[in-house]
């Protein structure tokens, strides 16, 4: 994955694009008008995925990536978290609830494997390579 030209090409950005999209969908539900609140929460954690992997990705060395990974990842994990005060409350349905969910946890281990592959990489970047 590290490497690419741009994140733009990898498959867990891509993926949490698609989640994101689907978060911002998620909330227009008539179920969560007047929570606000977890509306925003949800958003910005969604967001924040997708935002820390582009900026990892962008750093062009692997301990920034991996820093940038590892927020994404606790973003991930607190947007399961919201998943399930929203599932559990009656604000999302059980359907978007599992699609959701299995589309953050999916996110979530991809994030780890990515992290765990640059941990064990020789290759630590561009930038530390003297090809910025």
């Amino acid at each position: 994955m590290h490497g690419s030209k741009s994140y733009e090409n990898t498959e867990v950005w891509n993926d949490a694009r698609n989640l994101t999209k689907d978060v911002f969908n998620a909330t227009k539900n008539l179920n969560m008008k007047g929570e606000y609140f977890l509306q925003n929460q949800m958003k910005k954690s969604a967001l924040s995925i997708l935002s820390n992997i582009a900026e990892g990705l962008e750093r062009d060395g692997n301990k920034e990536l991996i820093q940038f990974l590892s927020v994404a990842k606790g973003s991930a994990g607190e947007l399961r978290s919201q998943f399930l005060v929203g599932y559990d409350t009656g604000l999302i349905s059980q359907d978007d609830f599992q699609r959701l969910h299995a589309k953050v946890v999916s996110i979530s281990r991809q994030l780890s494997g990515f992290m765990r592959y640059l941990k064990d990489s020789e290759m630590k970047g561009r930038k530390y390579q003297g090809k910025v």
